[in-house]
């Protein structure tokens, strides 16, 4: 029985066009039986000869009519409401057609029965229709409310993106997802059902809703939701050892970088605890559009990613100038796939060979350069401080000599909140070089700096860091318990850079408001509970302690620097006094220790 009943499914999906069309032709004679049966008393039917030549009209004219409009196309079991509406169309035509030619042959009150005979045939086909999805909806629903490792998943939001999501996971379900229903704010929405889900509480329940229906998963559509939200709901969820997903922001899905129907774990910017800033770049493209640009570090984390943006704005030449030639070369292999032949170079060196500073100066002459070429690792450079002066404050000198001979129009210098107060070879340097920027900055030559917090994800961070460790197995190493620092996404540092390029007048130091600094242990939590939800590989938080030069907390600006705001919005503006006859003695005491090479440099600094 079971081998018959298989043939004969295998034969109507083989023949399923020929299945179609004759239950459509089925239907169709038989809503006009039905027509004609409602119209009539039984006792005043008209004769068959009659009844079945009215039968055999409708068919012959409104069959090949509705063919030709699409309806034997499609899967019944995922009919939407396109597909009634087009259905619909097809019975209104077809009708009319059929209207036409029976009106030649019947009495004055057929009219009503050519109306009874549209509305049977746009019943029973849409109906059949309906039901056939119906019963697979069911199916469905059954089957993965049977299956016992089904994962019990809430969506978080019932406005267009998660109804558009539930839809769409309702006709592509994911495997072993079980949707139990949905969660929004909006109390007006309290115990409505959409699509057969009911609304089950808010955010604020959610706690008491994943207790009392299991849940295990939950979804966030929200793609307008702000940080303060998400991280409210990523709490409850890692209080509650639930799984978390979301659809991307709005902004991916307005750019055609993503879809709302797109499912991804939560990266590391969406712990970011405050909104991202989006700064307007009108005024970035007249600034670098049609202009010589020099990008020294354009290998690093955020050199790369300048020089992708900067792109952007279609410069004449973009010179990408870095020391490490593996670095160098993944950018260049990344961008000659989009970006224009000679627009472009790829130039290895070092900042300090002062032959090859002047022959890149003199062929190129670039307008605007943007100086992250830096040593930027706190303990490493404790090790190394004769590098770390060479490269970050003797480095910084000849670059902003060379740009003052060729007559640089403007000139941003890439710093650190490690710079203020600090207690390490490398904050100490890249306030050297802040010093030395500032002091060479002349009318006409505009030359600033801007500071940065840690820029979540870049090479080396405490973001990659916990990633390699998590990968490893773990422990996460954290310094100490309440050591805190400040964050910025990589976007955020890059359009920095880019709007003190276009807005600072030169002597200053730019930054972002980055909001509360957070708390190392918290992103270290966060991100163990963003790979592991369920606890199940025992990842550990070990404390390791301050290593030398670092801080329990960084700060962003010195006593007596003057403190404003500039003309972007959440950018601030800091200018203090420099003292170029002491700033002058300090480099000659450095050029000294590093000729007679010192031991003892670190001490000196400090």
């Amino acid at each position: 029985m079971g081998r018959s009943l298989r043939k004969g499914l295998y034969l109507i999906l083989r023949y399923r066009k020929t299945v179609i069309v004759g239950l459509q032709l089925g239907l169709i004679a038989l809503a006009a039986l039905l027509a004609i049966l409602v119209r009539y008393p039984l006792d005043v039917l008209p004769p068959f000869s009659e009844q079945l030549l009215f039968i055999s009209i409708a068919v012959a004219i409104k069959l090949p009519i509705c063919l030709m409009l699409g309806l034997s196309s499609g899967w019944w079991q995922y009919t939407s409401l396109s597909d009634l509406l087009q259905l619909s169309r097809a019975v209104l035509v077809s009708s009319i057609a059929f209207s036409s030619v029976a009106l030649l042959f019947l009495d004055p009150y057929r009219p009503r029965l050519l109306l009874l005979d549209a509305f049977m045939t746009l019943l029973l086909l849409g109906g059949v229709r309906v039901i056939v999805r119906l019963i697979r909806e069911r199916k469905d629903s059954e089957r993965r409310a049977k299956r016992a490792s089904d994962r019990r998943a809430v969506i978080v939001g019932a406005g267009s993106a998660g109804l558009g999501l539930l839809r769409h996971l309702q006709s592509n379900p994911l495997p072993s997802t079980h949707i139990v229903g949905l969660i929004d704010d909006d109390r007006h929405k309290r115990k409505m059902s959409f699509y057969g889900v009911p609304v089950l509480g808010t955010t604020h329940e959610l706690h008491l809703l994943a207790s009392r229906y299991s849940v295990n998963e939950v979804l966030i559509a929200i793609p307008t939701i702000s940080k303060t939200e998400k991280r409210r709901i990523l709490d409850t969820c890692k209080n509650l050892n639930i799984t978390f997903k979301t659809v991307p922001a709005l902004n991916d899905i307005l750019a055609g970088r993503a879809s709302t129907f797109e499912i991804r774990n939560l990266n590391v910017e969406d712990l970011l605890g405050r909104e991202p800033i989006r700064l307007n770049r009108i005024h970035v493209g007249t600034a670098l559009k049609n202009k010589v640009v020099l990008v020294t570090g354009a290998g690093g984390s955020i050199g790369s990613e300048l020089c992708r943006q900067i792109l952007n704005f279609e410069p004449r030449t973009l010179i990408l100038f870095e020391r490490s030639e593996n670095a160098l070369f993944h950018i260049q292999r990344e961008l000659n796939r989009t970006v224009p032949k000679g627009s472009t170079v790829f130039q290895i060196g070092d900042i300090l060979d002062e032959e090859l500073m002047e022959q890149v100066f003199s062929q190129f002459q670039p307008e605007v350069v943007f100086h992250a070429a830096a040593y930027k690792h706190v303990s490493l450079m404790e090790d190394n401080p004769r590098e770390a002066v060479r490269n970050n404050v003797l480095g910084t000198l000849a670059l902003v000599k060379k740009a003052r001979k060729y007559g640089v129009r403007k000139l941003i210098n890439i710093s650190t909140d490690k710079a203020v107060n600090p207690l390490s070879v490398m904050g100490f340097t890249k306030r050297m070089a802040e010093i030395i920027v500032q002091n060479h900055s002349r009318p006409g030559s505009d030359f600033l700096s801007v500071r940065f917090g840690n820029v979540l994800g870049s090479s080396g961070s405490v973001v990659e860091i916990f990633r390699q460790q998590i990968a490893e197995g773990g422990p996460l190493t954290v310094t100490h318990e309440d050591a805190t620092r400040f964050f910025m996404t990589a976007p955020e540092a890059v359009e920095l850079v880019l709007h003190a390029g276009v807005h600072g007048v030169g002597g200053e130091i730019y930054m972002l408001d980055m909001g509360k600094p957070e708390r190392i242990m918290d992103l270290a939590e966060r991100m163990i509970q963003l790979a592991d939800p369920e606890g199940r590989r025992d990842l550990r938080i070990e404390i390791v302690g301050l290593k030398r030069g670092e801080k329990l907390s960084e700060e962003l600006v010195w006593h007596g620097e003057d403190f404003g705001t500039s003309d972007v919005e959440k950018v601030y503006r800091l200018l203090n006094k420099v003292d170029s006859s002491s700033l002058q003695r300090d480099l000659d005491r450095l050029e000294t220790l590093i000729e007679v090479g010192a031991v003892d440099v670190a001490e000196q600094l400090r």
